[in-house]
């Protein structure tokens, strides 16, 4: 934590640890922002309150794993266990063969039909065969990506 008793410290009037700590009057209009030597403070007290926090650590877990697991699976040519880990963590770039490269336009179709939902076939498309796609599922480009 911050010693406020250093000569020079100066309390932000936005800033909520200050006005506490400072024993300032509380603003009328909401607190803007934490000041640069409260921000870690509040970083490491939120990582506290994470850490001790079982709840939250099965859901961290369950996160890690969920990301790892879609990640990994793209890249050995397997399917995903879900298309909402698919939308969350993965790529086209991500979606490889085992032992050949795929094209951008298969990663694309692949891509697109995996967070449709649809996730056998996989087999078929790294071989070249696309599978029949129902009612245009994966035909459509408007499948939110990852960094776009």
């Amino acid at each position: 934590m911050v010693d406020h008793d250093t000569a020079g410290f100066v309390p932000d009037s936005r800033c909520p640890f200050c006005v506490a700590l400072a024993a300032l009057p509380w603003p009328d209009a909401g607190l803007e922002r934490l000041c640069a030597p409260h921000l870690s403070d509040w970083r490491r007290l939120q990582c506290r309150g994470w850490n001790a926090d079982p709840a939250h650590q099965q859901r961290a877990g369950m996160a890690s794993w969920s990301a790892f697991s879609a990640r990994w699976r793209a890249s050995g040519g397997l399917c995903p266990l879900s298309a909402e880990a698919v939308r969350k963590y993965v790529t086209p770039e991500m979606i490889r063969h085992p032992f050949r490269p795929v094209s951008p336009e298969r990663q694309q179709e692949i891509y697109r039909a995996w967070c449709a939902g649809v996730v056998a076939g996989v087999v078929a498309w790294l071989a070249g065969e696309a599978p029949a796609d129902p009612d245009g599922l994966w035909a459509s480009t408007d499948v939110d990506v990852i960094g776009s």
